[in-house]
């Protein structure tokens, strides 16, 4: 990736506004059966740090009552969890399909705007995949060279999906582990895609958390 396009992302990454939410609320005192159901299952995973169904059953009282403000700051607690627990495991599967890591990330690399700070994966496969659980708060492109960029944020994690020819989200979206990003390029004969992970503004080593051969 050159160096214009390392910059495009640095621009993009720091263009979005990261709005935190407190993990402090008050519950409503008079809920619909459904939604105390749909609640009492969703604090029992929580209790058990099962996020991801507890986020699912929170989803599911917010459509019973939407608009509900417990259920909407609890999906966001779990989102902060899913991105804090998974970058604790370091056990994220490979957003390629039998990806293989090329050009390796460089921790010591000036700035972000270089581009050895991004990891560079190979596949024979064309779909790319959400590596975790997030929301999509970026989708761009870079004119001059026609590529396309997503980044997804989990919890004060985020993740850049770049060198794609197309995406498959759009801004908002509520992506779950495996969920279809969208298509990179091509580089002699392999599916390129360019990924990067940054822990607010710090960049991390890719390297350490996804699985790829």
């Amino acid at each position: 990736m050159s160096m214009k396009i390392g910059f495009f992302i640095f621009l993009l990454f720091f263009s979005v506004l990261c709005v935190g939410q407190s993990d402090s609320t008050i519950r409503p005192k008079q809920q619909p059966v459904s939604y105390q159901a749909a609640l009492s299952k969703a604090d029992l995973a929580a209790g058990s740090k099962d996020y991801l169904t507890a986020k699912r059953f929170y989803k599911q009282a917010l459509k019973a009552r939407p608009g509900d403000n417990y259920a909407k700051a609890q999906i966001d607690i779990c989102d902060r969890k899913i991105s804090n627990d998974s970058f604790m495991t370091s056990d994220w599967d490979c957003p390629c399909k039998q990806g293989k890591v090329g050009k390796q990330f460089n921790q010591q690399a000036p700035s972000l705007a270089d581009p050895s700070y991004v990891l560079d994966i190979s596949s024979p496969d064309s779909v790319i995949t959400c590596a975790i659980p997030g929301v999509v708060i970026g989708v761009s492109q870079d004119t001059m060279h026609h590529i396309l960029l997503v980044v997804v944020k989990h919890g004060k994690y985020f993740t850049s999906y770049s060198n794609l020819d197309h995406v498959s989200v759009k801004m908002g979206d509520d992506l779950k582990e495996g969920d279809k990003i969208g298509v990179p390029m091509k580089a002699n004969g392999q599916y390129l895609l360019e990924f990067s992970i940054f822990h607010g503004k710090d960049k991390e080593d890719p390297t350490q958390y996804v699985r790829c051969h």
